[in-house]
């Protein structure tokens, strides 16, 4: 069944039953998420026809993970799979499930991009706050020691001053290694085991190489038992014990689409004796019409992955707008940065002047002052050119 839809129609929101999954015949759809605001973030695009979408729930039998928006006029194919189970559907036609994995990896594989891109931009943004929190910090815990050891009034007026404001609680959080207003990463979904019906995997010894670093990665790596270890330069990274995890399938499947493969950016190696699944990335279709449970699996765990992916930048976003909250040289609330230091600098030049024992401290706080302003709207601007790639 065809549906014709208009500029800004929805077709289903976050949160709702999956009773259908969609296929583009022709225009342009949005892919939102409510991030921890309540607001609708665009996490992809869909363009191209015969593009499948609306699939995760109705793999995984959950609500919707997103809401699908029109952004011009489109018509999207229905598919019903209220009646039949979408599992059946794919182990029936397997070529299905190849397409609504390669649709998955292509998501999977953008947003990665976009992570990284703002997982760069975030530790930046967090090396510029924490800078000059433990500059606030350390100049008001300078006060309170001062007073402490001398009795002076006027540091301890400083001291209390700048000691109430909530940057001096970041600043003290930050010198104990902690990110401001971090929010724990959920954990992954762990993999469920590999069925039975795909049979057996390749023996490896330990210390044996599954694949290099900077090989054509053409091979999809599903483990059975043992486990796998992960180098980059000679250097261990990672090691994979889950049994059921998948490794390698989003490039693979990513490089199938586009009939490019991707170089490895791993070695991986067995670390003790391991038993591996070595799926052909070349002969995809072969392989799972011969065997269709094993593109059911790597369609589901792509469907747990591509959810993870999304809340894992949504989180990324998150936590660079309480940076960039927190740097706001146009900011109007008290809980930023620009206040912190204005509070400070007024108290050192009402308090501490011609005090020897904070000579040259103004000059400095205010020399601080406007190079942090610098460096915030350097930041701003961004981060507004980032947000609208």
């Amino acid at each position: 069944m065809a549906r014709d839809l208009s500029a800004g129609e929805v077709i289903c929101k976050q949160g709702e039953v999956s009773t259908e999954l969609y296929v583009l015949v022709s225009g342009h759809l949005e892919v939102c998420i409510r991030d921890r605001r309540g607001r609708d973030k665009r996490i992809s695009e869909i363009t191209e026809p015969n593009s499948i979408f609306g699939e995760i729930g109705a793999i995984l039998k959950q609500p919707r993970s997103a809401t699908l928006r029109a952004l011009d006029h489109s018509i999207v194919q229905v598919i019903d799979v209220k009646k039949k189970s979408l599992e059946d559907t794919i182990l029936a036609q397997p070529r299905l499930g190849l397409s609504i994995s390669l649709n998955l990896a292509k998501h999977i594989k953008e947003t990665n991009a976009k992570l990284s891109e703002y997982t760069e931009f975030l530790n930046e943004a967090r090396k510029v706050s924490d800078d000059y929190l433990m500059f606030f910090y350390e100049k008001a815990k300078f006060f309170g020691e001062l007073f402490e050891q001398t009795r002076f009034a006027w540091a301890k007026t400083i001291y209390d001053k700048s000691k109430s404001h909530i940057c001096y609680g970041m600043g003290e959080g930050v010198s104990k290694g902690q990110a401001v207003g971090e929010t724990p990463a959920a954990p992954p979904a762990a993999a469920e085991d590999t069925p039975q019906a795909i049979g057996g995997g390749r023996e490896f010894k330990p210390g044996e190489i599954l694949c290099r670093e900077g090989e054509e990665g053409r091979e999809i790596f599903i483990l059975q038992n043992g486990s796998l270890e992960v180098q980059i330069k000679g250097r261990k990274v990672a090691e994979i014990k889950d049994k059921g995890a998948v490794i390698g399938e989003v490039a693979v499947l990513a490089g199938y689409g586009s009939r490019k493969f991707e170089l490895r950016s791993a070695t991986l190696m067995a670390r003790d004796a391991a038993t591996v699944i070595v799926i052909d990335g070349t002969r995809l279709e072969a392989v799972i019409t011969a065997n269709p449970q094993l593109i059911l699996f790597i369609t589901k765990v792509l469907s747990e992955r591509l959810p993870t992916t999304n809340n894992s930048y949504l989180a990324a976003d998150d936590q660079i707008r309480k940076y960039i909250a927190l740097l706001d040289p146009t900011g109007v609330t008290t809980m930023t940065l620009l206040n912190a230091f204005e509070l400070l600098l007024t108290n050192v030049q009402s308090n501490a002047k011609d005090k020897p024992q904070a000579e040259g401290m103004a000059e400095e706080i205010e020399a601080k002052f406007y190079q942090m302003k610098e460096k915030a709207r350097h930041l701003m601007d961004q981060f507004a050119v980032l947000s609208k790639k």
